[in-house]
């Protein structure tokens, strides 16, 4: 986040984007989806069909710089809602999720959310809807009896 960031930021993150020539995302990508998917290899469909050109191009560079900007505080702005939702929720996380941490998202949202459950899945890293999509789809399906 702290890389992505500034990016955002009106002129000087354009200024950056325009600078760095679309082939640094190729070559930068393999390496992105193995930090996304780790401790999971990255499914060879996943490599096949990720659309690397539109995600380099520098408008949408911007928008999600703007996305990794402002989550944190939109999400905070929501927190103190989480203890009136009433819906079945089932919250499903990784052990080892190096982008977004169990401890400090998935248990705090368990806390707050009285119709929630939470399920950590031992050695699962942040994509694991592509790898436990049994234990997801049993998860959801328990959700309505």
């Amino acid at each position: 986040m702290a890389l992505t960031a500034p990016l955002a930021i009106p002129g000087l993150g354009d200024l950056a984007r325009s600078m760095v020539p679309q082939a640094v995302g190729h070559l930068f990508a393999p390496q992105v989806f193995r930090h996304v998917f780790w401790p999971q290899p990255v499914p060879a469909r996943f490599k096949a069909r990720f659309p690397v050109e539109i995600t380099i191009d520098p408008v949408q560079q911007r928008a999600s710089a703007e996305d990794t900007a402002t989550l944190n505080p939109a999400a905070g702005l929501l927190q103190p809602h989480y203890s009136r939702l009433r819906v079945p929720m089932a919250i499903i996380t990784g052990d080892i999720d190096a982008i977004v941490g169990a401890r400090d998202h998935s248990c705090r949202l368990r806390q707050q959310a009285p119709e929630s459950t939470l399920t950590v899945l031992p050695g699962q890293g942040h994509m694991i809807h592509y790898s436990a999509k049994g234990q997801i789809g049993r998860a959801a399906d328990s959700l309505w009896g």
